[in-house]
């Protein structure tokens, strides 16, 4: 007999990170094989608005989700705690396997910063859900290029793809998802310019940046593994979804320089690998 396994995403006020995490995982897994609860040690009175605005535009509905106190009850039966990155404040289960996700706080951050939090937070529950081998047919990113990923593709290429889920990390799957298709880096590369040019000027967005684009899929391509599926990409490549990562190669006064914006720049910090 198949036992489920028992997850409980814990942090403090349980109206954040671990309600978006157990929201994640529960609309992504085989619930035959799992199943997520969320709590926290102090509870908070809601969830907040910023993280109900970030799932609704995500396609998960926590409308209905309450806070709730982590109690010895709730654990009992758990077979793994993951806190939320909330240092000595944590939750601690005597007995109970813990692992930390050591994820900011989406309080009081702005619209763009709980996105990215949410997309983090997403990309943490795929790639726990790999590893029980406990995916739910929804998980649209765990058998390489999908429906959904086809879909997600066509509608920016269609530039019917809403402004609001053009986020960072849709930037990083397209450019993952452009690669995949494409016979050849130059070709990829094409593809990607032509697009964001062509889906900035449909939703009057801000202009377009050569160097920021070039560099980004020069990393995705340079971090390609022969077989990987999109999950697992992101998983082994987190950092790419901070919207700032250039910075490691880039200085703030050549990326923002209008040579940068115009044309292709390279980096001044530190090498990209082709």
């Amino acid at each position: 007999m198949l036992l489920v396994k028992n997850v409980i995403f814990a942090c403090v006020h349980n109206a954040g990170r671990s309600q978006m995490a157990a929201a994640f995982f529960n609309h992504f897994a085989d619930q035959s094989k799992a199943v997520a609860i969320s709590a926290g040690t102090e509870p908070a009175e809601k969830i907040h608005d910023s993280v109900l605005e970030a799932m609704k535009e995500a396609s998960v509905d926590l409308s209905s989700a309450k806070p709730q106190l982590l109690t010895q009850e709730l654990a009992r039966g758990a077979d793994l705690l993951i806190t939320m990155g909330c240092g000595e404040t944590c939750p601690y289960v005597p007995g109970l396997e813990r692992v930390d996700w050591p994820l900011p706080d989406p309080k009081d951050k702005s619209t763009d910063e709980v996105y990215v939090i949410r997309d983090q937070i997403k990309v943490q529950v795929l790639g726990l859900l790999e590893q029980l081998d406990a995916c739910g047919h929804t998980a649209s990113r765990v058998c390489g290029i999908t429906d959904d990923d086809k879909k997600f593709l066509q509608s920016f290429e269609e530039c019917s793809l809403g402004a609001k889920c053009w986020t960072h990390e849709a930037h990083v799957r397209m450019g993952w998802l452009v690669m995949e298709t494409s016979p050849s880096f130059d070709a990829a590369l094409d593809r990607i310019r032509t697009g964001i040019m062509r889906f900035n000027s449909s939703k009057n967005s801000i202009g377009y940046h050569e160097t920021i684009t070039v560099a980004f899929a020069r990393l995705i391509n340079s971090r390609r593994v022969e077989g990987e599926n999109l999950a697992a990409f992101l998983a082994r490549n987190s950092d790419l979804l901070d919207k700032n990562c250039l910075k490691r190669f880039y200085s703030a006064e050549t990326l923002s320089s209008e040579l940068a914006r115009k044309s292709f720049v390279e980096p001044d910090l530190d090498g990209i690998c082709d």
